[in-house]
């Protein structure tokens, strides 16, 4: 698979009249032509197994003339570009020039790897895989002893607590033990066996958070060489004692303590949207009120929002969103590009949000930030348990710090409740009564046509974020949508998200 991040196209025109027109030919021909030919000798030149990154590609076509210009472009670029980069593969070992880098397909599975666990997203290049995918690629490095330096990678994840959680719950319970064994070099089996103590000690597998809690403490052990090679009944039950508030062990009944799950909120009781929401008038009268809830807050979100004793930390979605867009090349000019969202079409529903989590009983930024951005990923899309990749725009719209991983594992403790997702799809017909233009579009007909768009989010300055939306034919209906979406700041958002659609 080959990717092209971004092309520019420069004519040179004796005169601007149908300069417009052609430019756009010209673009169209890239497309259509250029493009499928690139393809067949980008694999041609790429040894299987290889990866190769060029940072750019610059080629000059020289003068073309008017008579027949289409053939002799489309010849020309794929000329120029075969010629250069033959040149350039050929030239780079010798060459200094870091815009080049050519490496093992193992290694670019690891770099990968090693980007998200820091991020919370995927590098540019990376965008359309799964972690699924992902872990089976690096599956195979490991199997075939591929593996990038051990040392690098425990001090790496020693520095970065959110990237063990990471592991341990956006990635199978399989390859998380695997891979913690090869990095503390562990013998084959040796997590899994622990993992069974537990098991035989409390009745019940060791999974979700607590299956967190103990990986973390394994690759935390300041000491990894004073892990027994061969554990025992004894020190597992020693060492799961010892987790900090996770796994321990009652001395009482000598089982492991599992929370309970938290008693259920006294207005969490299915209904219908409040008035406000699905009621024509009030909608337009929440509307006329929005800007003055955003600028006062609810009382409510600004209560909680000040005893968060993270808030420091979660409450700067900007300048850590800027800091993402520097790691996807480590260049700051790089920021130009932005940062790839899913389901960009969400921001449709900004209006209505503080209201449809009040009547959820929802408290934001605690306890509830990390169920609001799944169930916005449920709203977008009627699917449940996403990938972490596919959650930067519901952390933004939630005032969630970008580079803070989601709750994963409360989440499999305690899914969606049918009142949630009920709620949700009331909302999404909600949408489509207020937007007389839809008429009849079902729910899912509105998701497909509007919210499952990609997406890019850029920083504009110290206290705004400016979301670009992929365009297409069905977007002349946006001049009659009867609420506007051009800025949005909800009560708990620390910064304006711009929109441009």
């Amino acid at each position: 698979m080959h990717r092209i991040r971004r092309q520019i196209l420069e004519l040179d025109l004796l005169r601007e009249a149908g300069a417009y027109a052609l430019q756009q030919r010209a673009s169209r021909i890239f497309q259509e032509k250029v493009l499928p030919e690139l393809d067949l000798i980008f694999t041609r030149l790429a040894p299987e197994g290889i990866v190769i990154q060029l940072d750019r590609l610059e080629i000059d076509l020289g003068a073309l003339g008017e008579n027949n210009w289409e053939k002799r472009f489309t010849e020309a670029c794929i000329r120029q570009i075969e010629k250069q980069l033959a040149q350039l593969l050929a030239d780079a070992p010798y060459s200094k020039d870091k815009g080049i880098r050519i490496k093992a397909q193992e290694v670019h599975h690891w770099e990968i790897f090693y980007h998200y666990l820091q991020n919370g997203v995927l590098p540019w290049q990376a965008k359309s895989i799964s972690l699924r995918d992902l872990e089976k690629d690096l599956q195979k490095a490991m199997d075939s002893q591929e593996v990038l330096s051990l040392q690098n990678f425990q001090a790496f994840l020693r520095q970065f607590p959110a990237a063990i959680q990471r592991l341990s719950t956006q990635f199978s319970t399989g390859f998380t033990t695997a891979f913690t064994e090869v990095l503390l070099s562990l013998p084959a089996g040796w997590v899994s066996r622990v993992l069974d103590f537990g098991k035989s000690l409390s009745g019940q597998p060791v999974t979700g958070h607590h299956y967190h809690k103990f990986i973390e403490a394994l690759i935390l052990e300041e000491a990894p060489g004073r892990l027994p090679e061969v554990p025992d009944a004894n020190w597992v039950a020693s060492f799961l004692y010892s987790l900090d508030g996770g796994i321990h062990l009652d001395s009482g009944k000598n089982r492991l303590h599992r929370p309970t799950a938290p008693e259920p909120r006294e207005n969490n009781r299915p209904g219908k949207l409040p008035d406000g929401i699905d009621h024509e008038s009030k909608a337009w009268q929440m509307q006329k009120n929005r800007e003055a809830d955003q600028d006062s807050g609810s009382k409510e979100y600004q209560g909680n929002a000040t005893k968060d004793p993270d808030s420091a930390v979660r409450q700067q979605p900007v300048p850590k969103l800027a800091a993402l867009l520097h790691s996807q090349t480590g260049k700051p000019e790089e920021a130009a590009f932005g940062l790839p969202v899913a389901n960009a079409g969400l921001v449709l529903f900004a209006p209505y949000l503080a209201l449809f989590f009040r009547h959820l009983n929802y408290q934001i930024p605690d306890p509830d930030q990390h169920r609001a951005v799944y169930l916005l990923h449920y709203l977008a899309t009627g699917a449940e348990n996403p990938e972490e990749p596919l959650l930067l725009l519901p952390k933004l719209l939630c005032g969630m710090a970008p580079e803070l991983p989601p709750d994963a594992p409360s989440l499999e403790q305690w899914p969606l409740t049918d009142q949630e997702k009920t709620e949700a799809r009331q909302l999404c017909e909600a949408v489509v009564k207020n937007w007389p233009t839809l008429k009849n579009t079902s729910v899912e007909g509105l998701q497909n046509s509007f919210i499952r768009r990609e997406g890019l989010v850029y920083v504009k300055d110290s206290k705004t974020l400016l979301l670009r939306v992929e365009r297409t034919g069905q977007d002349v209906l946006l001049d009659t949508l009867p609420w506007t979406i051009s800025v949005i700041k909800l009560p708990w958002m620390d910064f304006q998200l711009q929109v441009e659609w």
